[in-house]
């Protein structure tokens, strides 16, 4: 299953060049909005601000009905660029206490995911740290990932 873009929205919406980008929440600038009224109303920082305000962060529990976001878009990056590391698995704590360490030096432009993983040779698990990188140029993103 998936999450749709208002449930994502309405939850924050923690994605892909957050650290870069922010929220998603902080990138919708206004909404349409059925309220508990019935009144179709559009609500940004300076009318119904309210309700803008609790829309973005709310999830579920916001008491009115979206009917259209309204967002702040960004160019599309030109060039993307990772790279991947595979640890065994027993070194999983070390990594990990290196990766909290080290992650407020990396570049915004970079996205750090770690995840577990058996290989197709079926070794075991193994724990991989991807490092992503939006940028608009290969210069960038070989910097951002240095």
């Amino acid at each position: 299953p998936s999450v749709g873009i208002g449930g994502f929205l309405l939850q924050g919406g923690q994605g892909w060049n957050a650290r870069g980008w922010g929220w998603a929440a902080e990138n919708v600038v206004a909404i349409d909005v059925v309220t508990a009224e019935g009144e179709l109303v559009r609500a940004d920082e300076t009318h119904h601000s309210d309700l803008f305000w609790a829309a973005r962060g709310a999830g579920p529990g916001f008491f009115g009905v979206v009917t259209r976001f309204h967002l702040r878009t960004r160019p599309l990056p030109k060039h993307l660029a990772h790279t991947v590391h595979a640890y065994p698995l027993d070194l999983f704590d070390e990594v990990m206490t290196w990766l909290h360490g080290m992650h407020h030096t990396v570049s915004d432009l970079v996205e750090i995911v770690a995840l577990t993983q058996t290989p197709p040779t079926g070794d075991g698990p193994v724990l991989l740290v991807t490092g992503v990188s939006m940028t608009d140029t290969a210069e960038q993103a070989a910097e951002a990932l240095a």
